[in-house]
């Protein structure tokens, strides 16, 4: 799944430079640039960082790159209205639905597991702080 697009389409409607947001992200404007390039995939914990300054939920961006992925498919112009006209190439289209939800479940998953671990961090870190106390 490619997300650049979406990330400059979000920096662009809140007319943001790259370089504002890599600050709000604690990274380099370089490494922003690379996220919009589509040149990696951002981590579970720079996706909830990028929610938080747009105050959007992490779901909302991934199914935004999940879109604009089908839209620029070979074969598609407007996303599922081509799928309902598509005849014997409707399968394959589904196909590829699927196979996109069953990413964005994955990485939803892998973003749950991101703030379990985060809160057994937090949870242990006031658990040794009492002790202390």
């Amino acid at each position: 799944m490619k997300i650049g697009s979406t990330l400059r389409c979000l920096r662009n409607n809140h007319r943001f430079s790259q370089d504002h947001v890599a600050r709000e992200l604690n990274m380099t404007q370089s490494n922003y640039s690379k996220l919009e390039a589509d040149k990696f995939f951002p981590s579970g914990e720079v996706l909830e960082g990028i929610a938080r300054l747009y105050k959007i939920p992490v779901e909302k961006i991934l199914l935004s790159a999940a879109h604009d992925d089908l839209s620029n498919a070979p074969g598609t112009s407007h996303g599922t209205t081509d799928l309902l006209q598509a005849g014997p190439s409707a399968s394959n289209q589904l196909e590829n639905y699927k196979d996109m939800i069953i990413n964005l479940q994955i990485r939803q998953i892998e973003l749950l597991e991101f703030q379990i671990k985060t809160l057994r961090v937090t949870s242990n870190n006031n658990q040794r702080a009492e002790v202390e106390n």
